[in-house]
């Protein structure tokens, strides 16, 4: 899902993680390696998809029954990649389109110029055997923020265009989708046809089914297409689309017509379509919605879809936060203006682009957010006030307005990154999770909190360290990274820059240290002892926080990785003669060294799949509370008064050695769901503390010049650590005092004054 990141501060390239966020299970990021050698095309990587699924279940009554009586779960129907087949461009003559060329403000489409539909691209897709299989169709889906725009309207015609074949007993439909509940309907039904129009060579049919379904507005999300019972060929499939210059649309979703019933397909959004062997693009179904009705999608109207929470103390460190947007107007957004509210305080600002931000494209800003003057956690209001300097034009349900949560701390702690990796060793692309992992435990150590996930790609892919518990989450697009449940992204171009901005610049409002007791030989004892003892900046109530616990193994061999990266590198090797292939992966990577490492690992097999044999670190061996249902809630504690909390962590059969695991202790802010912070240790070790107290002038000064931390304090005891905790130089300060650290890499200062202990990270 490509995103405007812009920022009136330093911005961060993350897409916010939101459980509540019913698109994000459908958003298929695109990851891109660029080429930096002059002359080198732009390569492509595909985010993989497990197949979506939904529960049957009818939830309002069809205007008449059709032959399907109800969705089935989409178990058979998969696209087979490997058969893919190039798009080519077919140009519609403007006199054959119906009404007129531009996009309408009474239309259902992913149209952005306006003038998207007026070109037909077509292409095939080759299923693999599916016993039954008859027929097929395809259908768009839309969502609730743009189908709401057109309450009360009535759906007054669907188009659509069919590749040229043979279609028998077609039915158009709509279908009402609940994604939270999993739960799909037969909302509308055409009357069967059986003279649809096709294209003819170069000539472009459009089909024109009159249609009086009302839109109520509460629709979740609706799918509209056709399918016919029978087809000339069903298992090759002739699709036809549009550019979807949104990047947001659902992309080729098909039906699949299977032993008489009706069953959803897999959407091929961006599964690698090529435009006459251009660059891949996503395509939407040729499907517009007309309606008709007093309702219409405005010119100049944002969204306001996702905030972060604000973390700040009283000293104006922090404060910035992230809030997602959508512009749900026709014309580009030039300039937005916005206003911050809590405690009192109030902040307004406008933000111009640099380059306008089109129809149905997401942006995510850092702001500086109002957030008061008084300690604890508090609630703000954002507000668009303004779309290119006149009121925001949709405003009916109040979607220009967010709350955003806010935890004012005293003085603060530092925050410790926790980056969760969902991968599968069947998914081509999961090397680049594997590459980002290495370079933040390189680069932090236990300093940042590593947990990678498995989970079964498919039936035919099967991960041997797949984690049911995990699996609980719901994350099915792999690689994906949340980043203390806060970020969602990559886990290498998205974790690495959030991680590092996390562990160098939040504040939180808890110190956390975990104790790990002994892994026990005995295989019989399945449990690991824990104690966390955390100290909050500011009182808190039973049940604000809870804990989630998680065990990680290391060191894990013999397990095989497919991987799709050196197969990148034989594609950009074929359109770039007379360089190296060691040229041509030193471009890709752009000189990183770890992605240097995977574009080179694998061998290909006799199927021309690419294979590597990889060290597993951080391997997830299970996690409490997956679910979200069973919260392990903190009691209530005081200000400055550390509490104890003791636990068991389960040890499953699973694991491969006993000496190469982890505990991992992450505190969860109950009413958000993020990791406030988290640490690690292993049997019989105590992690160091999560945070220390934020530097005090009236303490001590740390700054970094020339190889050195340079401190300012009197009568302190300083000392330079490495980041595996070896001690590299140390000092007693009178005044000013310099402490080499003897080489590059990430250091840690800790300075003891005044009774306290303060600490800064950098790296040389």
């Amino acid at each position: 899902m490509p995103l405007f990141i812009l920022s009136d501060i330093p911005s961060i390239n993350t897409q916010l993680y939101n459980r509540s966020f019913t698109k994000t299970y459908c958003v298929m990021n695109k990851l891109l390696l660029t080429l930096a050698a002059a002359g080198m095309l732009t390569t492509a990587a595909t985010a993989q998809v497990s197949p979506l699924s939904m529960t049957a279940q009818r939830m309002v009554p069809s205007h008449r029954q059709i032959t399907a009586k109800a969705l089935q779960p989409n178990k058979a129907l998969q696209f087979d990649a490997s058969g893919m087949k190039q798009l080519h461009s077919l140009s519609l003559n403007r006199d054959l389109r119906i009404d007129d060329a531009k996009r309408s403000h009474k239309e259902l489409s992913y149209q952005v110029n306006g003038d998207e539909a007026t070109q037909c691209y077509t292409g095939q897709l080759e299923l693999k055997p599916v016993p039954g299989l008859t027929g097929y169709g395809f259908y768009q889906t839309y969502f609730q923020d743009m189908i709401s725009r057109l309450k009360g309207n009535t759906i007054s015609e669907i188009q659509f265009v069919a590749a040229e074949g043979s279609y028998r007993n077609v039915h158009v439909v709509i279908l009402e989708a609940d994604p939270v509940k999993g739960q799909v309907a037969v909302v509308w039904e055409s009357e069967t046809l059986n003279n649809i129009k096709t294209i003819q060579g170069k000539k472009i049919n459009v089909n024109q089914i009159p249609c009086d379904y009302e839109i109520t507005g509460e629709e979740k999300m609706l799918m509209i297409g056709w399918f016919a019972e029978q087809v000339s060929n069903p298992a090759m499939l002739n699709a036809v689309g549009y550019l979807d210059n949104t990047q947001q649309g659902y992309g080729f979703s098909f039906f699949g017509f299977v032993n008489g019933g009706l069953q959803l397909g897999q959407s091929i959004a961006d599964a690698g379509w090529s435009i006459d062997g251009a660059n891949r693009v996503i395509m939407a179904s040729h499907i517009v919605v007309k309606t008709q009705g007093n309702s219409t999608i405005k010119d100049n109207d944002m969204m306001a879809v996702s905030s972060g929470v604000v973390r700040a103390n009283v000293a104006g460190k922090g404060g910035d936060v992230q809030v997602s947007m959508t512009n749900m107007g026709l014309d580009p957004i030039s300039s937005f203006e916005y206003q911050f509210e809590c405690d009192g305080e109030t902040k307004t600002n406008k933000f111009e682009f640099e380059k306008p931000m089109p129809f149905y494209s997401v942006g995510t800003f850092n702001l500086q957010a109002a957030v008061g003057k008084a300690a604890g956690a508090k609630e703000g209001k954002f507000t668009i006030t303004k779309v290119n300097t006149v009121a925001d034009e949709y405003a009916d349900n109040k979607d220009n307005e967010l709350a955003y949560n806010v935890v004012m701390m005293e003085k603060g702690y530092k925050r410790t990154p926790v980056v969760e990796e969902f991968t599968s060793v069947g998914c081509g692309y999961c090397p680049y999770g594997a590459a980002g992992m290495k370079r933040l435990h390189d680069t932090y150590g236990d300093e940042v909190v590593l947990i990678a996930a498995h989970s079964h790609m498919n039936q035919q892919l099967q991960d041997p360290m797949h984690d049911a518990e995990y699996a609980k989450m719901g994350i099915i697009q792999f690689p994906t990274a949340l980043i203390n449940r806060q970020y969602q992204g990559n886990p290498y171009f998205d974790a690495v820059p959030t991680a590092e901005k996390i562990a160098t610049s939040d504040v939180c409002e808890a110190d956390m240290t975990i104790k790990v007791g002994a892994a026990p030989a005995n295989k019989l004892v399945k449990t690991i002892d824990v104690t966390t003892t955390l100290n909050f900046d500011f009182d808190v109530k039973a049940g604000d926080y809870s804990m989630v616990y998680a065990l990680t193994e290391d060191g894990i061999t013999g397990v095989r990785q497919l991987t799709y990266l050196p197969g990148m590198v034989d594609q950009n090797m074929e359109v770039n003669p007379g360089y190296t292939r060691d040229q041509i992966i030193e471009a890709m990577a752009e000189g990183d060294p770890y992605l240097i490492e995977v574009l080179k690992d694998g061998k290909k097999d006799k199927n021309g799949n690419y294979w590597s044999e990889p060290t597993y670190d951080h391997v997830s061996r299970g996690v409490t509370n997956a679910d979200g249902q069973h919260p392990d809630n903190l009691p209530a504690a005081t200000k400055n008064t550390p509490i104890e909390v003791k636990a068991k962590v389960n040890i499953p059969a699973t694991v491969k050695d006993r000496k190469n695991l982890k505990v991992v202790a992450m505190l969860i802010d109950n009413k958000t769901g993020i990791v406030v912070t988290g640490r690690q240790a292993a049997p019989s070790t105590t992690s160091t503390p999560s945070a220390i107290e934020e530097v005090g002038a009236d303490a001590a000064q740390i700054s970094v010049a020339d190889g050195a931390f340079v401190v300012k304090a009197n009568k302190a005891e300083a000392a330079v650590y490495s980041l595996d905790g070896k001690l590299v130089s140390s000092a007693t300060v009178e005044g000013e005092a310099s402490l080499p650290t003897f080489g590059k890499g990430v250091f840690v200062i800790t300075v003891k004054a005044d009774g306290k202990v303060y600490s800064q990270k950098a790296t040389f």
